[in-house]
């Protein structure tokens, strides 16, 4: 069985998809078969991971409408990268969605095919976001150093700790959490975040959800990779958010099982 992973934090601009991207390079470069779900209308990871495809289609709108499998829409770069491209339809398939685990009863029509399975979800909290939640094992949530991000964390606890969401995925492990955006340089900015970082570390204890000690750099040169359409590893191989998302991996593989262990 792979290990499906949704990256949600509940609010937007905090690096997530990015996250996506490249934590799926940093995979893939140690032989770990994984493929992404992209489920954001905006398409970003798809447009990042596969620059050089136009085709939208078959995307998961038609997998979640029953049009074709959910095979016959997963697309393979020249490079290996797989993926399932979004759709600008899925705000009205959000309102579609009556049984909430769908993603859940899809994703095991391909239980053999991958190690990991990452999903990436639009900020906002959707039926599709939670059908996503529904169908992990684990969640992985990029945050700023901020009290909203920190309350948003705190809804996210709320919903995985509830008794239905056990009920409807007894199976599911555990949050990660990871600072992006993390600015290293400004000690001013640190001293005035220094409570809230301290806040999520109280809440790590009392919630549940893994803190990781490594944070992604607020660096350029992201957002540059991002622009020439681009993963951080391709874009600038030495740069310290390369060397970032390195050691987050090789946490985030401590933290997981892998393969239903």
């Amino acid at each position: 069985m792979p290990t499906t992973i949704t990256f949600s934090t509940g609010k937007g601009g905090t690096g997530k998809t990015s996250s996506d991207i490249n934590l799926n390079v940093s995979f893939k470069n140690r032989g770990i078969k994984i493929l992404n779900i992209d489920t954001d209308t905006q398409r970003n990871c798809y447009n990042i991971i596969a620059p050089d495809f136009v085709d939208y289609e078959p995307n998961l709108c038609n997998v979640i409408n029953r049009e074709v499998n959910i095979r016959q829409a997963v697309q393979q770069t020249t490079d290996g990268y797989h993926i399932i491209p979004s759709s600008d339809d899925q705000n009205k398939l959000n309102d579609s969605i009556t049984d909430i685990k769908i993603l859940q009863e899809l994703l095991g029509e391909i239980k053999d095919d991958y190690d990991v399975i990452f999903i990436d979800n639009s900020p906002a909290f959707t039926k599709l976001t939670y059908s996503s939640i529904f169908a992990s094992d684990y969640v992985l949530s990029p945050c700023q150093v901020s009290n909203e991000c920190l309350d948003a964390v705190s809804d996210l606890m709320s919903l995985v700790n509830s008794v239905e969401f056990k009920n409807l995925n007894p199976n599911f492990k555990g949050v990660g959490v990871f600072f992006s955006q993390y600015n290293l340089r400004s000690k001013r900015q640190n001293i005035l975040n220094r409570h809230i970082v301290d806040d999520f570390k109280r809440l790590s204890k009392i919630l549940g959800f893994k803190l990781f000690s490594t944070s992604i750099p607020k660096n350029s040169d992201i957002a540059h990779a991002s622009a020439n359409h681009q993963n951080i590893f391709q874009y600038k191989s030495k740069s310290p958010a390369t060397k970032a998302y390195n050691q987050l991996t090789e946490e985030i593989l401590s933290f997981i099982k892998l393969g239903g262990e």
